[in-house]
């Protein structure tokens, strides 16, 4: 909701950034500098900077163990910051946002720029479209920035379809060609709960995005829908 309050319809383009292979292409090196450099600015007093230094080399040592198995042989990861890892998801975070702030600093961010995880949705005029991803691929040798451009006036923004109408925008819950209904097997060994959480989340989702009357009911139909395929009622 945050996000549909800050976009207005203008005559720019909405154009969608998809950092490729995030995890795989995070120096893990460079991602724990990052790391210790945040964690001193955390700290006041001597003592506390000299427990983030040890903070740093615990996450180091913890972020280069990368072993696994695949048909019964062990194989080391080399580069990138292993999936399933905890400490990869903050790794990863801290040192996008130092990318955020190299953007910043060489004066190429944009005046609209939202990001989550590797997905940025951004605003900006046609003809800097090229130029602009030309410059902030440059930034990093290893991070590289994917583009889609609206295509038929719309453009998909994690859950959210941005649909530009005449002189407005319009919004759609999104959902990708391969999503499927049963999600939330009635008989999972999840809490009744955490599966009603699922449906408290797309119920929430429904309520905050400003839909059309048609969509809105859409919506509600397919929550329904997902509900009776999973096993429980419609009510």
């Amino acid at each position: 909701m945050e996000l549909v309050k800050k976009l207005d319809a203008t005559k720019t383009c909405l154009v969608s950034l998809d950092v490729k292979a995030l995890y795989p292409s995070i120096p893990t090196k460079e991602a724990i500098w990052k790391l210790e450099d945040w964690l001193t600015e955390q700290c006041v007093e001597l003592n506390e900077r000299k427990k983030a230094k040890i903070y740093a080399k615990s996450a180091a040592l913890c972020m280069n163990e990368n072993y696994f198995i695949c048909r019964d042989q062990f194989y080391k990861t080399t580069s990138g910051t292993a999936m399933g890892n905890p400490l990869s998801p903050l790794t990863s975070e801290i040192f996008m946002k130092s990318i955020e702030e190299e953007i910043e600093k060489q004066g190429i961010m944009l005046k609209f720029w939202a990001r989550y995880v590797d997905d940025i949705l951004v605003i900006i005029p046609n003809e800097d479209i090229e130029k602009t991803l030309e410059a902030i691929n440059n930034i990093h040798r290893n991070i590289t920035f994917a583009m889609e451009k609206e295509g038929d006036l719309r453009i998909a923004f994690l859950d959210l379809s941005i649909i530009r109408n005449s002189n407005k925008l319009e919004f759609d819950i999104f959902r990708k060609k391969t999503h499927t209904q049963r999600t939330i097997p009635r008989m999972s060994k999840h809490t009744y709960g955490q599966k009603m959480a699922a449906y408290c989340s797309m119920i929430h989702r429904l309520l905050v995005t400003p839909l059309t009357e048609e969509r809105f009911k859409k919506e509600t139909s397919n929550i329904k829908d997902t509900a009776v395929e999973n096993g429980y009622s419609r009510e």
